[in-house]
């Protein structure tokens, strides 16, 4: 799948057509399935392990704890 979108962005030179290409290929923005994958993953974390709240979020690529705990909401 990300081989697709890696040939789809790759033949536009403008961020629409990469976006809307995207789009087709995922259902969702690239920032939109950026943040649903960090989420995913933070969840399964969350749910499978004993570290805190913020390690977790500095693992999935939040900069800190209010900005991973907003992305919650």
């Amino acid at each position: 799948m990300e081989t697709h979108l890696r040939r789809s962005c790759r033949c536009s030179r403008r961020p629409e057509h990469a976006n809307r290409a995207f789009r087709r290929a995922f259902g969702a923005l690239p920032a939109q399935w950026r943040k649903q994958r960090r989420l995913d993953q933070a969840k399964g974390l969350l749910e499978s392990t004993g570290d805190a709240i913020t390690s977790i979020g500095l693992a999935v690529g939040y900069e800190g704890t209010p900005n991973f705990i907003s992305a919650f909401r």
